[in-house]
């Protein structure tokens, strides 16, 4: 699978500025990616876990709260994926789930961790001093930007759509084209 190198906004900062996740993970010890539905949450992680197949571990938020989970000791990034959803699936307090799994990353040797979820399923404050009261540092939370028009033209050719720029003009106005699984969708009904 090929994947694109989708840019993060910190949303602790003023600044317009954007990074990737390896810059990220050169800074930060803890950080969340936010993002809406379909805005590559998973891709991102899945992507870095590929790269570095050897010093990473991609899971599920649900498998890593739910399994006796031992994660072996040369593995430095621990990249979670899902918070949301598990916390739909789950019948308990919202904020618990968070304790719980600041709880269960504060046992673990990691130079950093990475978890993922839903903006509009992010408690802001709340989760972040669930997360820094368990593991003693404060999370960052980055937000996934919509994609440019620079990375609308690269989804295309990914795609092999002939005549990119027609195909982005045609589709832009209706906003489909900024989010991946939306551009994705996109071309598969055309």
């Amino acid at each position: 699978m090929t994947y694109i190198e989708l840019p993060l906004k910190n949303l602790d900062e003023m600044s317009e500025e954007t990074c990737f996740l390896n810059d990220v993970l050169k800074e930060k010890k803890l950080a969340v990616v936010l993002g809406p539905p379909g805005s590559g949450k998973s891709s991102i992680l899945e992507k870095y876990y590929r790269e570095n197949p050897n010093d990473s571990k991609f899971i599920t938020v649900r498998e890593f709260l739910r399994s006796k989970f031992k994660l072996e000791k040369h593995i430095k990034v621990l990249l979670l994926d899902g918070l949301d959803e598990y916390r739909s699936a789950s019948n308990v307090d919202k904020i618990s789930v968070t304790m719980d799994l600041a709880d269960k990353i504060s046992e673990l040797e990691v130079d950093n961790t990475v978890l993922s979820c839903r903006e509009l399923d992010w408690y802001g404050e709340a989760d972040i001093s669930a997360l820094r009261d368990a593991i003693g540092v404060n999370a960052s939370a980055y937000q996934i930007l919509p994609l440019s028009e620079d990375l609308q033209i690269k989804f295309a050719q990914l795609y092999k759509i002939n005549n990119e720029r027609f195909f982005i003009k045609k589709f832009t106005p209706y906003g489909f084209l900024e989010n991946p699984q939306l551009f994705r969708m996109t071309v598969s009904a055309n």
